[in-house]
């Protein structure tokens, strides 16, 4: 089930008794909403929710090509795996470095690769590879003003960001620190 940030919105509103969103405008709200997404992303990938894993599909690595095109959704790298380009064999995993040999002549396969959180490099191959990503992915995308009515397609987030996005409000906006406690502990429940 999706929703909208203008549903998470309004419900924050809602909580912090501000229905009309007189004080609690989206503009307002709105970095804190990207707070709680960011939270709940966090928490989705340290506990290995399957909804952050993700296999990309083949990349094509030209002869001789040292890095490799990232996804756009790539938050971190888990492995890498190469075949022959344009071949039905079966991948085979490329190992991580933490720096790359010093070769003096290409091989048939990438064999390691290195990260240095701009670019996957690669020592390059004397033939045309093909190269999957198993990462962790980014699952949410921040908000700006006029997305607030992009759905939201993470089964069950609604809640947790709704209080937990009011939470941040009442402590910071509304400075309630009271009311800040009381929602932040219904986040958790419904996170539970």
């Amino acid at each position: 089930m999706s929703f909208t940030p203008s549903e998470v919105l309004s419900m924050v509103a809602s909580l912090n008794n501000d229905t009309a969103q007189e004080n609690l405008t989206d503009a307002a709200m709105l970095p804190y909403l990207n707070m709680a997404m960011k939270d709940l992303e966090e928490l989705f990938e340290l506990n290995n929710v399957p909804i952050t894993n993700e296999t990309s599909a083949a990349i094509t690595v030209l002869i001789g090509a040292t890095t490799v095109t990232l996804p756009s959704d790539l938050e971190e790298i888990q492995q890498l795996w190469e075949r022959d380009a344009s071949s039905d064999d079966s991948f085979i995993t490329i190992e991580k470095k933490e720096f790359l040999p010093k070769v003096a002549t290409l091989t048939n396969w990438l064999r390691w690769w290195q990260w240095d959180g701009e670019n996957i490099n690669l020592l390059g191959a004397n033939a045309n590879k093909e190269v999957k990503i198993d990462y962790i992915k980014k699952i949410f995308t921040t908000i700006v003003i006029g997305a607030v009515d992009t759905p939201i397609a993470v089964k069950g987030a609604l809640m947790f960001l709704g209080y937990r996005t009011a939470s941040l409000c009442a402590q910071f906006i509304g400075e309630n620190e009271t009311r800040a406690s009381a929602l932040n502990d219904l986040a958790v429940d419904a996170l539970d």
